[in-house]
Protein backbone atom coordinates (compact mmCIF):
# COMPACT_ATOMS: atom_id res chain seq x y z
CA UNK A 1 0.00 0.00 0.00
CA UNK A 2 1.01 3.58 -0.55
CA UNK A 3 0.63 6.41 1.94
CA UNK A 4 0.21 9.82 0.30
CA UNK A 5 2.13 12.54 2.20
CA UNK A 6 -0.16 14.88 4.16
CA UNK A 7 1.02 17.99 2.26
CA UNK A 8 -0.55 16.62 -0.96
CA UNK A 9 -4.20 17.49 -1.63
CA UNK A 10 -6.70 15.32 -3.59
CA UNK A 11 -7.15 16.65 -7.13
CA UNK A 12 -8.95 14.01 -9.23
CA UNK A 13 -10.89 10.85 -8.52
CA UNK A 14 -12.27 9.39 -11.74
CA UNK A 15 -13.70 6.09 -12.93
CA UNK A 16 -14.12 5.31 -16.63
CA UNK A 17 -14.64 2.49 -19.09
CA UNK A 18 -12.36 2.26 -22.11
CA UNK A 19 -13.58 1.43 -25.65
CA UNK A 20 -12.43 -2.19 -25.26
CA UNK A 21 -14.62 -2.61 -22.15
CA UNK A 22 -11.77 -2.47 -19.61
CA UNK A 23 -12.54 -0.42 -16.51
CA UNK A 24 -10.06 1.93 -14.89
CA UNK A 25 -9.97 4.16 -11.82
CA UNK A 26 -7.62 7.14 -11.53
CA UNK A 27 -6.65 9.03 -8.39
CA UNK A 28 -4.42 12.10 -8.39
CA UNK A 29 -2.99 14.34 -5.66
CA UNK A 30 -1.06 17.59 -6.01
CA UNK A 31 1.41 19.64 -4.01
CA UNK A 32 0.87 22.97 -5.73
CA UNK A 33 3.61 24.77 -3.77
CA UNK A 34 6.28 22.46 -5.19
CA UNK A 35 4.56 21.69 -8.55
CA UNK A 36 4.51 17.95 -7.72
CA UNK A 37 1.83 15.36 -8.54
CA UNK A 38 1.11 11.75 -7.61
CA UNK A 39 -1.18 9.72 -9.88
CA UNK A 40 -2.35 6.15 -9.44
CA UNK A 41 -4.17 4.26 -12.22
CA UNK A 42 -5.93 1.02 -11.35
CA UNK A 43 -7.24 -1.48 -13.91
CA UNK A 44 -10.35 -2.95 -12.32
CA UNK A 45 -11.39 -6.57 -12.44
CA UNK A 46 -14.25 -5.95 -10.00
CA UNK A 47 -15.66 -3.26 -7.79
CA UNK A 48 -17.48 -3.51 -4.49
CA UNK A 49 -18.73 -0.75 -2.22
CA UNK A 50 -19.39 -1.30 1.49
CA UNK A 51 -22.08 1.08 2.68
CA UNK A 52 -23.88 0.80 6.04
CA UNK A 53 -23.37 -2.95 6.36
CA UNK A 54 -24.57 -3.57 2.77
CA UNK A 55 -22.17 -4.77 0.11
CA UNK A 56 -22.80 -3.76 -3.51
CA UNK A 57 -20.99 -5.75 -6.22
CA UNK A 58 -20.45 -4.24 -9.68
Amino acid sequence: MVQIPSHFQPLIEEYFEQENGEEEAMFSWTNEGQDENITINLHLTGLSIDNNDKKIQM
